[in-house]
């Protein structure tokens, strides 16, 4: 019998549908089975938290207690003193107390140092007897002589216990010890978690443990629980305590959970069992199953009648479907073709037969790997095995010989398809736009290598340099990144500058002006900077960009025509430029302006004993000293004629006014330049003037260097070689 397509689509989707049903309710059957495995170790989790914090909670309790008793007044001398009766009667009242906090604690006990019992509030007539050789934790306080804490087995059976030692001035003298029913921890279990429990104690003597009952070699203690035959059934299945064990009881289902407790030579002394009843949960699970095997029969029904109703509507729509993928292909600009894995052509639309050149009979005849430049084959092959890998591979350029032997760039997606046996692949040709890229790239590496460019973020921090930035200024891409725009501040700037400059790129606005920078090597070079804020398209600002113009052979070709020739300090003109802007600066900003007149003592009689030639080195010498004196970047000196010097400083006081003078004057004598026309010094010296702007007020330049000439004049009168001032 031939099945026809609509009964084959039928078929096959029925035993897909039976398989995928089989497949998720045996995934879901698991998925659930899993979360109620999950969820009772996370039940077993949070309960063993839970057990670890009542541990952790009676133990400061008896912690707390057991110090609060040795430090009560008279207990540990008269524990020293091995008073019994007298330390009864101190601790009777707290051990009445704390029996009323915790009904479930049952020893205070003191021991001596030489292990044996001294006084047993719970039995005050029993004392005397070596307990230390019967209870391993007792030896191990005296051994040790700190504090330990654990379960062990006593004559009154299984108790939690904790021991500290006590010391009497740095003297050990013995031991307090508590213990506590372990009953509690069942009882306290019970109350948060409604859980019913059993302990076993491990090894236990007949008389510790009354009941019978046994599992391996743990025998029980006490139980909570409402129906103990539940512990008869897990010694008759061989229980070996696992952590998380569910067994069928009585025709209900159980969690069984177990928990170890431990000595305090942290050895396993007995376990605790708690139940928890889930035959409700159980069968909430098994109901949950069955009503989705009913659902999805439902839903199997459903589909069936879906597929026979519309199963001629999507034939209907997969032929239209194919029909606009067809002319997709057909009216695409890009080129479109199917290869084997081999690469071999199996289809190609308009474009790409256009592209290459070649007839469909002549192209399918070829490979796409086939049209490479040989030199590209070894990617292709690359790349094909790349696909065949990941599925899908974008944006990979090659070069392609079409059929007139022309050489195209072309960009490729290369998909493989769903049957794992052809690629799908689109080709653009870019020949056209490599070309513009390429010269794009030219261009932008012009500018890079030309124009001095920066860019720095909000803090001034260099995110962006040009290569021109990198040459003038001597650093690496790599030393610039990161660094803040300071690296390359020249102490020579004002700081009122670099202030002007942040005020205009805060309030959002251009910077521009001449800048003096600071090369890798110490030496300076001059740029015209224009600074510009920068914004997100959002129109956030996110930093700054400078384009700067190099000025350095402009600046040096004016530094020229202010500096002296002889000396290499500013020289008249410059110092007539700078007096003025000096003065109005000082008036503007309230500051202390000082300016000093600087004459060579007998200089002529020098040039007349000495020669002109050694008169020039001495001028050279005196100027270098006095350049080297200066303290900040804004103090100016000047060769102002012959042998006549000017500087130009702030100061906050006069007193330091004074000292800067005077210590000029004493760096001038120090030179030892001979000099024996001086009736001042065998050496050469100067005669300052000094003219402190708090003396007189700042009028005008003119009269301001006349009043500093006056006193020039009046330290030469003075005897020559000396600072004078008002």
């Amino acid at each position: 019998m031939v099945l026809n397509a609509k009964n084959k689509t039928f078929l096959l989707v029925s035993i897909l549908f039976t398989i995928f049903v089989l497949i998720l309710v045996g995934t879901i059957y698991i998925d659930q089975k899993n979360k109620l495995e999950n969820a009772q170790n996370s039940f077993h989790k949070n309960m063993h938290e839970s057990y670890k914090k009542i541990l952790a909670k009676h133990k400061e309790f008896y912690y707390n207690r057991t110090i609060a008793n040795i430090n009560s007044p008279g207990v540990r001398e008269t524990f020293a003193a091995h008073n019994r009766e007298k330390l009864y009667d101190l601790t009777k009242g707290r051990w009445k107390t704390l029996q009323k906090e915790n009904p479930y604690l049952i020893i205070m006990h003191f021991h001596l140092p030489d292990g044996t019992s001294f006084l047993r509030m719970h039995q005050p007539d029993h004392y005397g007897d070596r307990i230390a050789d019967i209870r391993p934790m007792i030896a191990k306080v005296h051994h040790s002589k700190s504090s330990v804490s654990g379960f062990e087995l006593g004559q009154t059976g299984l108790s939690f216990r904790l021991a500290i030692p006590i010391f009497m001035q740095k003297n050990y003298i013995g031991a307090l010890e508590f213990g506590s029913n372990p009953e509690q921890i069942l009882r306290e279990m019970r109350y948060f978690y409604g859980l019913e429990g059993a302990l076993l104690v491990k090894n236990a003597q007949s008389t510790c443990c009354k009941n019978n009952l046994s599992i391996h070699n743990y025998h029980l203690q006490s139980n909570t629980l409402r129906d103990t035959s539940i512990l008869g059934y897990l010694k008759t299945i061989n229980y070996d305590f696992t952590i998380t064990k569910t067994i069928n009881y009585n025709d209900r289902i159980y969690n069984v959970y177990a928990f170890n407790l431990y000595d305090f030579a942290d050895k396993v002394t007995a376990k605790a069992l708690f139940i928890q009843d889930i035959t409700i949960l159980y069968n909430e699970f098994q109901q949950t199953i069955l009503e989705l095997c009913l659902l999805l029969i439902v839903l199997f029904v459903l589909i069936m009648q879906v597929i026979n109703y519309g199963f001629q509507k999507i034939l209907s729509a997969l032929d239209k479907s194919n029909a606009e993928l067809e002319a997709i292909f057909a009216t695409s600009k890009d080129g479109i073709t199917i290869t084997d894995l081999e690469t071999n052509f199996l289809y190609a639309n308009n474009a790409y037969l256009i592209m290459t050149g070649f007839s469909v009979d002549e192209l399918y005849t070829k490979s796409c790997a086939g049209l490479s430049v040989p030199e590209d084959v070894p990617r292709v092959i690359k790349i094909v095995d790349e696909v065949i890998e990941k599925g899908f591979v974008e944006n990979f350029e090659k070069t392609c010989i079409v059929k007139d032997g022309k050489k195209v760039i072309v960009n490729m997606a290369i998909a493989l398809m769903p049957d794992k046996k052809r690629f799908l692949i689109t080709t653009k040709n870019v020949t056209e736009a490599k070309k513009l890229e390429n010269e794009t790239k030219k261009y932008i590496k012009l500018i890079d290598e030309n124009i001095i460019t920066s860019s720095t973020d909000l803090k001034g921090d260099i995110t962006h340099t040009s290569e021109a930035f990198c040459t003038i200024s001597g650093y690496s891409k790599e030393e610039l990144m990161g660094q803040n725009h300071r690296i390359v501040k020249h102490p020579d700037m004002p700081k009122e500058i670099y202030s002007e400059i942040w005020e205009k790129l805060i309030n959002d606005q251009v910077w521009e002006g001449e800048l003096k920078n600071k090369k890798k090597d110490g030496s300076y070079y001059w740029v015209y900077s224009k600074i510009y804020p920068l914004y997100t398209e959002e129109g956030t600002k996110y930093g700054y960009t400078a384009i700067r113009t190099d000025l350095t052979d402009k600046k040096k070709i004016e530094e020229i025509s202010i500096t002296d020739g002889l000396t290499s300090i500013y020289n008249r003109r410059y110092f007539n430029e700078v007096f003025p802007k000096f003065i109005k600066s000082a008036k503007r900003n309230n500051d202390i302006a000082c300016f000093i007149l600087i004459d060579i003592d007998y200089f002529k009689l020098y040039n007349d004993t000495y020669g002109h030639q050694m008169g020039d080195s001495a001028l050279i010498k005196v100027a270098e000293t006095i350049k080297h004196s200066l303290r900040r970047a804004d103090d100016y000196c000047f060769r102002l004629g012959g042998e006549e010097f000017g500087i130009l400083f702030k100061t906050q006081m006069q007193d330091h006014a004074i000292e800067f003078a005077e210590t000029i004057r004493s760096n001038i004598e120090k030179l030892t330049i001979p000099h024996e026309k001086n009736s001042a010094s065998p050496y050469i010296t100067i005669s300052l003037g000094l003219f402190i702007s708090n003396n007189y007020p700042l009028s005008t330049c003119d009269l301001i260097y006349k009043h500093t000439d006056d006193l020039l004049y009046k330290a030469k009168q003075l005897g020559r070689n000396r600072v004078c001032t008002l």
